[in-house]
């Protein structure tokens, strides 16, 4: 996907705000806060203070927010600190995903750089056999973004605020700073140095990165996104390539050519510790001149021989877009993922990640991955007034889905960056939307998870996954639907009937404010029935979170 004033010249934005990090510090100092300081300190801070970024749910006013380091010498010391913030007005978040940072007048101190290689990264890995990802050793959800730019300083605005909001990863595509190769099929230097750089950025943020080496807009010939006229290898610009279709030609000249090119590219990039997957190709299925048949043949292809150049045998995937039928794709392909988007005409984003994720899970049994989403695939020149309360059901849908990831958004991430009428204030919008639902994960094991089989009264809706001691849940108000997301003042008297695995009889359910992720509002114990426990839930207004652990194991 990509905006089609990208393909007609990528006109800068005239209008880049600096990286809501510094906002948070000039924040920090017209409060006249005095934060203890332990060990290395950023300006002296152990919570960074960011007013007005969390909305709430009705939409009217925002809660400003204190997100907390971990490093207190004692429980106590931590406590008085919060309750100091909390009394301030501010929604306390313990996190880990801050790290340290030196400002010197609104911009990053170039000594950082260095010493932020130092920073250990977490291990994240697929095994085999496992449907979610593992960091350090234990099955996780984790949180992802895809990120785009016109320049390097956008990647690294995206990249701190992707840090901030708790994402472990991100997917770049390569083509967003040009494609890549020359007219004759060579690989272009200069874009490779730049995304060097992009990388290196991310590695100080301790960021993960998956490369996508092409998309279907650079093979297709058709109008609107479609950047074929101004791909090098294309005939009309002194290449050797008269039709898209050569690309996924058996043996072609042209395909030989590209996958050398990619395999290069493996070759220069495989002893970079913060690349942890390879993806072939985006959204093969809307490329020109391709079919099925073909599009499995050169994705194979193309996956043997990143295989061959990889030592680490890292994970590979490519995804299609979500309309036309390619039944058989990520079942015949040599994939480790199976890579969905999202982007439904109704705009039930929550929904179709829920259903999609499910449906995926059930044909295939590989793991499903979010690659990007979104409520429409227009732009974010077409959303409703209301949308964020859509994208923030989808971020908390997608936890309870099956699905191995998160947000994965495309235009709030970055790519409305490109609409010169929406740009860089619609991301900020969305910088840190993920972090109550990723505080609300963190430490929980997924092992086993699997999607449970729930059914609900008439005021809610949502899903449930877990494995025989622990499920997670998620339920909001079901008329809050788009386009207008409308919410009642009040969803009370409502149950949820979940069909357990395992054989425990007793459950205590804790409650858990999502505008933070990790406030328990109300507990309960219940006692299975047969197969199933009922969950009553407390009242709530939007949206409820709840994890419920099996008692006496």
């Amino acid at each position: 996907m990509k905006n089609e004033e990208v393909m007609v010249g990528r006109r800068l934005s005239l209008f880049f705000l600096l990286p809501i990090l510094v906002v948070a510090i000039q924040a920090i100092a017209a409060q006249e806060v005095t934060i203890p300081s332990q060990t290395e300190s950023w300006h002296g801070s152990k919570a960074l203070l960011l007013p007005g970024i969390l909305r709430k749910p009705s939409g009217n006013g925002q809660f400003p927010v204190a997100v907390m380091f971990s490093g207190f010498t004692d429980s106590q010391h931590e406590s008085s600190w919060v309750d100091r913030l909390t009394g301030r007005g501010y929604v306390a978040l313990e996190s880990d995903s801050l790290s340290s940072r030196r400002f010197q007048n609104g911009v990053r101190d170039s000594t950082d750089r260095v010493n932020d290689h130092s920073i250990p990264l977490p291990a994240l890995t697929l095994k085999p056999g496992n449907f979610y990802f593992s960091l350090n050793g234990r099955p996780s959800f984790i949180f992802s973004r895809n990120v785009a730019g016109y320049k390097l300083t956008h990647y690294y605005t995206f990249l701190d605020w992707a840090k901030a909001g708790g994402s472990k990863f991100i997917r770049i595509q390569l083509d967003s700073m040009g494609m890549g190769y020359t007219s004759k099929g060579g690989v272009d230097h200069n874009w490779v140095a730049q995304w060097d750089k992009d990388f290196d950025r991310a590695r100080e943020d301790v960021i993960y990165v998956r490369p996508v080496f092409s998309g279907w807009f650079d093979w297709n010939t058709g109008a609107g996104y479609s950047t074929w006229k101004s791909n090098p290898l294309n005939y009309a610009n002194g290449g050797p390539v008269k039709t898209p279709a050569e690309l996924f030609q058996k043996g072609s000249a042209t395909q030989i050519m590209w996958l050398d090119w990619m395999q290069t590219l493996v070759k220069h990039w495989k002893r970079r510790k913060n690349i942890f997957a390879w993806e072939v190709f985006s959204e093969v299925n809307l490329a020109s001149g391709v079919n099925e048949t073909t599009g499995i043949e050169f994705v194979n292809s193309a996956i043997k021989l990143i295989r061959t150049a990889d030592p680490s045998r890292r994970p590979v995937t490519a995804s299609l877009a979500d309309t036309g039928n390619w039944p058989n794709f990520y079942r015949d392909t040599s994939i480790d993922f199976i890579n969905i988007h999202p982007y439904p005409a109704s705009m039930q984003l929550d929904k179709n990640i829920i259903l999609n994720a499910g449906n995926s899970l059930a044909r295939y049994n590989r793991p499903v991955l979010i690659g990007e989403s979104g409520l429409n695939a227009e732009g974010p020149n077409k959303y409703p007034p209301k949308a964020e309360i859509g994208v923030r059901h989808a971020i908390w849908a997608a936890i309870v889905s099956g699905a191995m990831n998160g947000r994965a958004l495309y235009w709030e991430d970055s790519f409305a960056i490109y609409f010169s009428n929406e740009g860089m204030p619609f991301v900020q919008k969305y910088s840190i939307e993920e972090l109550p639902s990723a505080e609300f994960v963190k430490g929980v094991d997924f092992s086993g998870f699997e999607p449970l089989k729930s059914s609900y009264s008439s005021g809610v809706w949502g899903a449930a996954i877990g494995n025989d001691k622990m499920v997670l849940g998620w339920f909001r108000d079901s008329g809050c639907e788009p386009p207008n997301w409308h919410m009642k003042p009040l969803i009370s008297k409502q149950t949820v009937t979940i069909t357990l695995r395992g054989k425990v009889n007793d459950w205590r359910v804790d409650f858990y404010d999502t505008k933070t992720g990790v406030t328990i509002i109300n507990s309960t114990l219940v006692t299975r029935n047969g197969q199933t426990i009922t969950i009553p839930l407390p009242d709530f207004q939007d949206d409820i979170a709840f994890k419920a652990y099996a008692e006496h194991i």
